[in-house]
């Protein structure tokens, strides 16, 4: 039939959501592919904090507000009960789980040097 079906996904996300054996995850590659947007970093990778009209100023307003709440001991707690400490921000009060490990899939896609192909749902930019 004609139908399709979305999900929205973060890189991340999809390199979870076939390495913990997820049923649905069995057709990546051939029933459905993963479309990578080559944008990287927690704030430009589909992460919506807010919406406002392009020069409404709201970026001037919210940026210094998440990068003092980023650094502190609430954030953190938060964060790393939700998520793996390698994933949030790092400061001063991260459990020393971030902060160097770099994934292959958080490399520009015409930079990447994994052996990683369409076949396995990471396709290079000559496939």
């Amino acid at each position: 039939d004609n139908s399709v079906a979305v999900i929205t996904l973060g890189i991340g996300g999809r390199y979870n959501f076939v390495n913990n054996n997820d049923a649905i995850a069995t057709g990546l590659g051939t029933d459905f592919a993963y479309i990578h947007t080559g944008l990287d970093g927690w704030s430009f990778n589909g992460t919506t904090l807010a919406i406002s009209k392009r020069g409404s100023g709201l970026g001037d307003l919210l940026n210094p507000c998440i990068a003092k709440v980023s650094q502190t001991q609430e954030y953190t707690t938060v964060c790393e009960s939700h998520f793996s400490p390698a994933s949030c921000i790092q400061n001063k009060y991260s459990t020393g789980g971030g902060g160097g490990s770099t994934y292959f899939y958080d490399y520009p896609m015409n930079a990447r040097t994994d052996s990683k192909a369409c076949a396995d749902g990471y396709c290079t930019c000559s496939e």
